[in-house]
């Protein structure tokens, strides 16, 4: 695969012309084929110097000599502009476009482009046509539609934060919570982000250091203790089920050393539920592990609100080498589930009953970055939707969310430069969050999804060590078929 690089000068922009395989004296252009196999505009925004909201997608007329941009809002949005668009498309290996479509464009007036075959001398033209309209409301049967922006703060605004103690965050009602390792928890109004003086109760006792705290079906607060497991010490899941306020019981216990281990490896870094602990769920914590290969999850069935204290230990096929992740994703099974590597080697999959789904994290196949691939993830569901949201970094401090649709498990293995438009389908949000500076040397954050009571609205947060927290919310409203 060739990558053809344009750069605009002064501003900085990268368009990437990515080619699908073929061989050249197979080219040739015919009426009925797209020229580009993909082809789409996303606003430019000079601040950030990068593509910022909503990708839309070019489709072609009926005699593939033209690619409609319809660029649509909703009746209580500003109207968008025809300024400030940059373009990306994907040709044949060898074939060109003039003009170029680097740079930011200004799309008021039809673009007209040529294409030329790997051969030089064959063309074929094509026109880039743009509409913008308003369309009408409508709730979504499925998925979400629109979605903004809460808030972004830094870990300087919200307050109370210190180096290197906020790695995991959950939300309980109105209040968003953010771990501080061994000393208490910060509090947050989840719209607003403003500090609230909110006090959770600490387990009596407890000397291990809190790393990762999440939520059942119920918005139950919980949190893992960390622990060594060549060590005697116990680990530990805390369960606030009388509210934060008061002090949480040991939801479950068991010595680490029950965990089979053959290097020095810990666990509660990270952990999930999905289910009701006082019903039925499945909790999953990674092996840390400490510099060596690990692939390992415990896996914690519970039962009528009891959990089992004889976990399930089971390999997966994605490795890594310092922190885990296992993701429950049913509340009565092992499958599906999640495992991802957190850090190096970047690996992310998806397991159902079908057998394996392997996520592409390369930088030029996906909308990950390079370097730590992914930091952490969550999975929801919204509007009989399934989702899983994912948080990526590139040091220093160039951060993005992702948010992916598993409904077609079958999609989870598309590589964005082969098929753009089935990429983009699989993962319709991707929005960048640039902490210039931020001191993350760890790659360490968190995300968590609460689903408002009424299921119109989804709230998103991300976590970033050492840098704070953005926030999301994804509505159910889109546009009317009528």
């Amino acid at each position: 695969m060739r990558i053809r690089n344009n750069i605009a000068l002064g501003l900085s922009v990268i368009i990437l012309l990515i080619f699908s395989n073929c061989k050249q004296d197979e080219v040739t252009f015919s009426a009925s084929e797209n020229l580009f196999s993909a082809i789409q505009i996303q606003k430019f925004d000079y601040g950030q110097r990068i593509g910022v909201g909503k990708i839309i997608q070019g489709k072609y007329s009926a005699k593939k000599d033209t690619v409609y941009f319809d660029i649509t809002y909703f009746p209580d949005e500003a109207k968008p502009t025809y300024q400030d668009w940059m373009m990306l498309g994907s040709l044949f290996q060898g074939a060109t476009v003039e003009p170029g479509l680097s740079g930011v464009k200004d799309l008021v007036d039809p673009l007209h482009f040529t294409v030329y075959a790997p051969d030089g001398v064959t063309t074929k033209s094509l026109t880039v046509s743009t509409r913008i309209y308003e369309v009408p409301y409508a709730e979504l049967e499925k998925g979400f539609g629109r979605y903004n922006k809460l808030w972004n703060k830094t870990a300087a605004t919200l307050g109370g934060w210190v180096a290197n103690a906020q790695t995991s965050l959950a939300v309980v009602g109105d209040e968003l919570i953010v771990n501080n390792r061994s000393s208490a928890m910060l509090v947050y109004d989840k719209k607003t982000g403003l500090k609230k003086e909110t006090v959770v109760a600490l387990p009596a006792g407890n000397t291990a250091p809190l790393f990762a705290i999440t939520v059942d079906k119920n918005q139950v607060l919980h949190a893992a203790t960390f622990v060594n497991t060549f060590s005697t010490s116990k680990f530990r899941i805390f369960r606030w089920t009388n509210g934060i306020g008061q002090e949480p019981e040991v939801f479950m216990e068991i010595d680490a050393s029950v965990i089979p281990s053959t290097q020095n490896t810990g666990m509660g870094r990270t952990f999930s539920i999905c289910g009701s602990t006082s019903g039925d769920a499945q909790i999953m914590i990674a092996l840390d592990g400490y510099g060596a290969i690990e692939n390992r999850i415990v896996r914690i069935p519970v039962v009528g609100g009891v959990p089992s204290l004889s976990p399930d230990v089971f390999s997966t096929t994605v490795d890594w080498t310092w922190r885990g992740l296992g993701i429950a994703a049913s509340p009565t099974g092992k499958t599906p589930y999640f495992a991802a590597s957190l850090g190096n080697p970047v690996g992310l999959a998806y397991y159902d009953t079908a057998g394996e789904h392997r996520f592409i994290t390369a930088a030029n196949g996906s909308n990950f970055l390079n370097k730590i691939a992914v930091i952490n993830a969550y999975y929801f569901v919204f509007n009989n939707t399934k989702y899983l949201a994912a948080s990526t970094t590139s040091w220093p401090g160039d951060l993005r969310l992702l948010i992916f649709n598993l409904d077609d498990a079958n999609l989870i293995p598309t590589n964005k430069a082969d098929d753009l438009e089935k990429y983009t389908t699989l993962n319709p949000f991707s929005e960048n969050w640039d902490f210039t500076g931020a001191d993350n040397g760890n790659g360490t954050g968190d995300i968590t999804v609460q689903v408002q009571n009424d299921g119109k609205t989804a709230l998103v947060y991300m976590l970033d060590t050492n840098s704070g927290i953005i926030a999301f919310e994804l509505t159910n409203v889109g546009a009317s078929s009528k």
